[in-house]
C-alpha cells in the first residue's frame, strides 16, 4: 500500500489533554512489541480509537492527503474508519503505528506497515501536521521508528513508497540512508490523479541513529 511520507504546513495545531508527565496517553496496555517511544520531544504512542476527531483533523485537508492513497478525511466518522482498518492490520501482525505529541500538541502519526518478521522486513511511513511542518518532526518521527525496527525488532530491510514529486520526504529519506530502487509508473489512482511510486530501501547496517538519546 502507499505509505507516502508526508510533511505540511499551516498556523495552529490542535492541543489535546495531557497525562503521564505531560505527553496524552489513554488508559492503554500495548505490547511488548508496541511500545511508547521517546525522543528529546515526542512520546509516540499506540493509535487508539479515541484518536479519531485527531486523526480526522490530521487528514482533514488536500495538501496533506495529497500523496496518500486516500483523500481528505471529511468527518469524525471517516477518522473512525480510518482507525478501525488500522487497528485490523494491527491485529493481522501487519502494521505498527503511533500518534505522536510534543507536550499536548498533535504532532502526526508514524507506523510501520506490511510487515513480515519472517523476512526481517517492513515499510515506514509517516505525517507531520500541517501546522508543524519546517521544525524537524519528521525526522524525530523516522528515527523513532526506525529505532524500533531495527533495534528492537531486528528488521533487516525498511522500505518506503513515496511519490516522486514529494521531493521533502525523499530527501529525508535520503539523509536516513534510504535509496531509491525503483520507480513504477501509474502505480496508484488516488485524490483524483494517477500516480507513479519512488520505491526506497535501507538496510540495517546502513543505518546509523543519529538524533536520539
Amino acid at each position: 500500500t502507499r505509505h507516502a511520507a508526508v510533511l505540511v504546513r499551516g498556523p495552529n495545531a490542535p492541543r489535546l489533554s495531557h497525562t503521564d508527565g505531560g505527553h496524552p496517553y489513554p488508559d492503554v496496555s500495548a505490547p511488548m512489541t508496541h511500545p511508547v517511544l521517546r525522543s528529546a520531544r515526542l512520546a509516540l504512542r499506540p493509535t487508539v480509537p479515541d484518536d479519531a476527531a485527531a486523526l480526522q483533523d490530521l487528514f482533514a485537508d488536500e495538501e496533506t492527503t495529497r500523496y496518500w492513497a486516500h483523500g481528505p478525511l471529511a468527518d469524525l466518522d471517516a477518522g473512525k474508519a480510518w482507525i478501525e482498518t488500522r487497528l485490523k492490520a494491527r491485529a493481522d501482525g501487519t502494521l505498527i503505528d503511533w500518534i505522536a505529541f510534543d507536550d499536548d500538541a498533535l504532532i502526526g502519526i508514524a507506523f510501520l506497515s506490511a510487515l513480515s518478521l519472517e523476512n526481517l522486513r517492513g515499510e515506514v511511513g509517516y505525517a507531520v501536521h500541517r501546522d508543524r511542518r519546517g521544525k524537524g518532526y519528521g525526522t524525530e518521527l523516522i528515527e523513532c521508528v526506525l529505532t524500533h525496527a531495527i533495534s528492537t525488532l531486528g528488521l533487516h530491510r525498511i522500505e518506503a513508497d513515496v511519490d516522486p514529486r514529494n521531493t521533502p520526504s525523499i530527501r529525508l529519506l535520503e539523509r536516513q540512508g534510504f535509496v531509491t530502487e525503483g520507480h513504477l509508473r501509474d502505480r496508484w489512482r488516488a485524490t483524483g490523479e494517477v500516480q507513479d511510486s519512488a520505491l526506497l530501501g535501507l538496510l540495517a547496517p546502513e543505518w546509523t541513529p543519529g538524533m536520539l538519546t
